[in-house]
């Protein structure tokens, strides 16, 4: 899955491994985003502050994108599918919940 290739090592197993369980269920999940540059991060920052992007978006240099640790994705049955997330590691998984359905990230020690 190059969507991912990005990704820190760490998370990118993890990652991998979650989407492809939803794609063998059948699910067809659709990933849209995962590591962002500081540009990418600031632009749509932006966006969303002018009202041009429906979904929460982290200032620019807090963003687990930023760090390779989150990905955005769309998926049938979030509501279910987000909280099953949550618990691949409890703790340090997260999902957006209905604020920001499409975030998920796994959480390591900021350096």
């Amino acid at each position: 899955m190059s969507t991912f290739a990005s990704l820190d090592p760490q998370v990118r197993p993890w990652a991998e491994w979650f989407v492809g369980l939803l794609r063998e269920a059948g699910l067809n999940p659709i990933v849209t985003s995962s590591r962002r540059s500081a540009a990418t991060q600031r632009r749509l920052y932006a966006d969303y502050l002018a009202g041009r992007n429906p979904y929460p978006v982290a200032r620019p240099g807090t963003s687990r994108h930023e760090l390779g640790q989150a990905f955005d994705m769309v998926v049938p049955y979030v509501e279910i599918i987000g909280p099953l997330w949550n618990r691949v590691i409890p703790g340090r998984t997260k999902w957006g919940g209905k604020a920001d359905p499409v975030h998920f990230e796994l959480r390591l020690p900021r350096k």
